[in-house]
């Protein structure tokens, strides 16, 4: 069993309670062909801020698939999909400021911690204030 997940962040620091119940990522009808082969069929799912939703299944069983096309990485055959309530291919820059993945395979910086990565692809943004704060 192999497990992928998606966590739904809050957008802003100090934001109204009431923002707080709003939805972050939402899928309608997302679908994924490769050539003749449906790897995704009409996923439906929601993720509210502070909501963390996982993907347990066997391999091919579309988990990477569906995170990868939630981060705009790949294009879907399908759907209806919103990250912060912007389209990830109709607004694919504004939506792109909000999302990152930092995948548990990362061989680039072996002797980096997860929150090291995100310190350091979060320093090129040009923010001091955006990064990962570690215990």
């Amino acid at each position: 069993m192999v497990a992928a997940s998606l966590v739904a962040e809050p957008g802003e620091q100090g934001a109204p309670k009431s923002h707080l119940t709003s939805t972050v990522i939402e899928a309608i009808g997302l679908a994924k062909d490769f050539g003749t082969t449906r790897a995704l069929d009409l996923l439906d799912c929601r993720a509210g801020e502070g909501e963390v939703h996982g993907f347990p299944g066997p391999i091919g069983a579309a988990k990477s698939t569906t995170l990868r096309l939630l981060l705009g990485l790949i294009c879907p055959t399908s759907d209806t999909a919103r990250v912060f309530g912007l389209n990830l291919w109709g607004q694919a820059v504004g939506a792109h400021r909000n999302i990152a993945d930092v995948p548990e395979d990362v061989s680039l910086w072996p002797n980096l911690s997860g929150g090291e990565v995100i310190d350091l692809l979060t320093g090129l943004r040009g923010d001091p204030s955006i990064g990962c704060v570690e215990n």
